[in-house]
């Protein structure tokens, strides 16, 4: 057999298939930030969210540790059931974490 070229594109790109959810939507019309409006707020922003995002890193590695402390009643430094239940709680909040950092960065 032979094989035959075609000029037409079989799947779509991901990037506009997801422009056009109504996420997509929302994102594109409320995300509005860019290098010029980031240089125009300056260095303190970037430095207030550094501030904000390592305060969120402690706080969730404080939950996932009392989760894994209460539930096991070990340490996830002397236990591996108890380091388990560290890092699944701990990749949970993260997930969480990282599908609101819209609203924190808002």
């Amino acid at each position: 057999g032979t094989s035959r070229k075609t000029d037409v594109e079989v799947t779509p790109s991901w990037k506009h298939a997801i422009a056009e959810t109504s996420i997509g939507k929302w994102w594109n019309k409320n995300a509005k930030l860019d290098g010029k409006q980031l240089r125009k707020m300056g260095i303190m922003c970037l430095l207030s969210y550094g501030f904000i995002s390592n305060v969120n890193a402690i706080i969730l590695i404080l939950l996932a540790t009392f989760r894994a402390i209460s539930v096991t009643g070990a340490s996830p430094l002397t236990d591996q059931v108890a380091l388990k239940q560290f890092g699944i709680t701990w990749a949970g909040l993260y997930v969480l974490s990282n599908v609101i950092r819209p609203v924190r960065i808002g």
